[in-house]
């Protein structure tokens, strides 16, 4: 290589760019190749001897014995070191001694060809890694395709009045639970995927690796780590790396989450609920341990609230029975115990019975709660049902005992139940609404209470009979009073004595508020 060439970038040094400057070491580079090695590395050191240069580089001084060598031979890439007549691969003149331009072309390019190579190299890597990153997305979008396609299936199957066997309906029904249990799952993962805002903190670190010799063994240590990251996402300026970084994030954390290593930092959160004294009996049974464990301050991650919401429900769910009047759970309007609800519907513990439930005040976590154990319920007691609801009764294909006290707004008609088991219902409901739900059951049911007024209608003995005929169960039918009602035993007697002419000998009619019509 000529002397009129910088070393590192092999081109001519000139007056105006590539000015020789010397460093103090003995080593010549050009002006270029100097400013371009501190803006990298932020301190200019000799790329030989790795001196440190405290000076800028423009203040070096310039070599003018190489700059006028440079600037007195020809300009040509490739030259007779003897003549300075331009080279092509021998000097046609007297024999002179040439290097070989092919070999020199080789040296001048062997480092750019050997930094190429090696990034080509870690290209191949990479593209390794990021493939198996795009298997677990596409994992993903499968693992979510398939459950859509078993919600749908689901969904049909469900909908029809008959669906098929009862075991058919039954494994159908649990399969709905399931998918109701991951349902809050879910929806906190889709929120994930939507966030946007934020500050992204990383930690990895690698396995300490051990080289051949103390070099190679601190070269392993420092590319392990620690490595760490704080990239504010609101301020990436660049809107596709900021997309790319967005997608990246949402993903992971959607990840982490699907596994349960996410953790929620609720220390900004407000103050925890504390729950009210139960009138009378001191603190309500459940709530206050179930308040510290998903509103206290600090790091609550999902496992930790699962082992948190376990013990909750296990305080609230006993022997299957999930009493809410006594928590008062029940009549919570929504976005009050948060933490017990939310402790309820990840619970594992299967509920058979669900007492007070109050649909009016929460429902969504009414909706949710019924969801997840329909599977399981044999007696449900829900008070001002809403008009979402009743399809979630179709559901309940091994309910024993239904109670429905109160309705907000127009109740919609419930399909025929014939493969149901439903053995008594309660209702407290408009007239017509009773009959519509007793008809829904009227293969089944055995025992009903209605609710009747004495002056509800002067044929209300027609009306009953008209569903009664429906029910060759039917064995009780008990007409409920309150006192509101202006109760006189001699025209309860002949609003029993009616009704009971209409139904079979062997059905019982009862009145809670006298003795008309009990043996």
């Amino acid at each position: 290589m000529s002397i009129t060439e910088c070393t590192l970038c092999f081109e001519r040094y000139d007056s105006e760019v590539r000015i020789p400057k010397n460093t103090g070491c003995g080593h010549v580079y050009c002006l270029s190749c100097l400013k371009e090695h501190k803006k990298s590395s932020g301190l200019l050191k000799c790329p030989v001897c790795v001196r440190l240069i405290v000076r800028q580089p423009e203040e070096l001084e310039t070599n003018f014995t190489i700059l006028s060598e440079a600037s007195s031979t020809p300009k040509n890439q490739f030259f007779c070191t003897t003549c300075g007549d331009e080279a092509k691969t021998t000097c046609p003149r007297n024999n002179h001694s040439l290097k070989d331009l092919v070999a020199h072309r080789t040296q001048q390019t062997e480092l750019a060809r050997k930094m190429v190579g090696d990034y080509a190299n870690l290209l191949d890597e990479a593209l390794l890694k990021v493939l198996d990153f795009g298997e677990v997305a596409n994992g993903v979008g499968m693992d979510i395709r398939f459950q859509q396609q078993k919600a749908a299936e689901l969904a049909l199957q469900l909908g029809a009045p008959v669906s098929g066997s009862l075991a058919q309906d039954a494994e159908a029904i649990r399969a709905a639970s399931d998918l109701s249990l991951q349902q809050a799952g879910l929806e906190r993962g889709l929120q994930l995927l939507g966030l946007d805002k934020g500050v992204l903190n990383l930690k990895l670190q690698g396995a300490q690796g051990e080289g051949a010799d103390a070099a190679a063994g601190a070269a392993a240590g420092a590319a392990a780590g620690p490595w760490v990251s704080s990239v504010n996402l609101e301020a990436i300026a660049d809107e596709a790396q900021r997309r790319e970084v967005l997608v990246a994030a949402r993903v992971f954390f959607y990840l982490l989450h699907k596994h349960g290593h996410l953790q929620q930092n609720v220390r900004k959160m407000g103050k925890p609920h504390t729950p009210t004294p139960h009138a009378g009996t001191g603190k309500r049974p459940g709530v206050q341990k179930c308040a510290q464990a998903g509103g206290g301050p600090g790091l609550l991650g999902q496992g930790d609230f699962k082992a948190s919401a376990g013990d909750c429900a296990s305080e609230m769910v006993k022997d299957g029975v999930l009493d809410l009047r006594m928590n008062g759970i029940g009549e919570a309007p929504s976005g009050q115990k948060g933490p017990e609800k939310a402790a309820l519907l990840r619970s594992s513990i299967p509920v058979t019975h669900i007492m007070g439930l109050k649909c009016d005040e929460d429902p969504t976590f009414s909706t949710k709660l019924i969801m997840k154990h329909s599977a399981y319920l044999k007696d449900l007691e829900i008070k001002q049902v809403k008009p979402e609801h009743i399809p979630l009764l179709g559901l309940l294909r091994g309910l024993t005992n239904l109670k429905v006290v109160g309705c907000v707004g127009h109740l919609p008609r419930l399909p025929p139940q014939q493969s149901c088991v439903l053995r008594s219902l309660y209702m407290t409901l408009p007239f017509k609404v009773q009959l519509g739900l007793w008809e829904s059951y009227a293969a089944s049911v055995s025992n009903v209470v209605l609710r009747v007024r004495l002056h509800e209608s002067v044929d209300v003995h027609l009306s009953i009979s008209k569903v009664a005929n429906k029910s060759p169960m039917l064995a009780n039918l008990h007409l409920h009073r309150t006192a509101k009602d202006n109760h006189m035993d001699e025209e309860c007697s002949r609003q029993v004595a009616a009704v009971r002419s209409v139904l079979p000998p062997h059905v019982r009619v009862s009145c809670n508020m006298c003795s008309a019509g009990r043996d």
